[in-house]
């Protein structure tokens, strides 16, 4: 499936950002870029403990309870989940 932002992947690349989450309403999957292509990444540079499964299961959780509660939970995840 096309999606338009992956389109822009060179744009990215250009401008040397590291790294770029795309969510397609469906999953997020983080990209790293490593020298041309961006490559699919299991998680986050700067916080290796954010993956793109976890990220995936707070966005889907926003859908279906208050964002506030989402916030909490995402909240108690980090803190049980020492950096």
């Amino acid at each position: 499936m096309h999606h338009e932002s992956l389109s822009k992947f060179p744009i990215y690349a250009a401008l040397n950002v590291p790294e770029i989450w795309h969510y397609d309403g469906q999953a997020l999957t983080i990209y790293h870029f490593r020298q041309d292509p961006y490559i699919r990444a299991e998680s986050n540079l700067a916080l290796p403990l954010l993956t793109g499964s976890t990220l995936t299961e707070f966005l889907s959780r926003s859908r279906g309870e208050d964002q506030y509660e989402t916030l909490l939970a995402f909240e108690s995840w980090l803190e049980a989940h020492p950096r």
